[in-house]
């Protein structure tokens, strides 16, 4: 890693602490805020907070960027993300972060 990467990257995790840290956030705004930061910095087209609802995963927060269609609410069955979870898509969940 360079070292403008390696700068970009420490400046992210400091980011994502102060936002962590604002005890005035709602969960909603904490999570919205990350999305925004990680979605930006990644460079991807849409970052999202999925949750499961029975046998649905359902969409309730995102960050995108213009020109892309909005998925609030979307629900696609749990089944069916086996199919679609691939190198295209970064998955972190709870276990994989800590």
């Amino acid at each position: 890693m360079e070292k403008y990467e390696k700068e970009k990257y420490l400046k992210l995790k400091v980011d994502i602490f102060k936002i962590a840290a604002n005890k005035r956030l709602s969960e909603h705004a904490l999570i919205q805020k990350l999305l925004n930061k990680v979605g930006s910095y990644l460079g991807v087209d849409r970052a999202s907070f999925n949750i499961i609802e029975g046998d649905y995963q359902k969409c309730v927060l995102e960050w995108y960027v213009e020109g892309i269609k909005p998925s609030i609410g979307f629900k696609l069955p749990v089944s069916l993300l086996k199919y679609i979870i691939n190198k295209n898509i970064y998955d972190l969940t709870y276990k994989k972060a800590i």
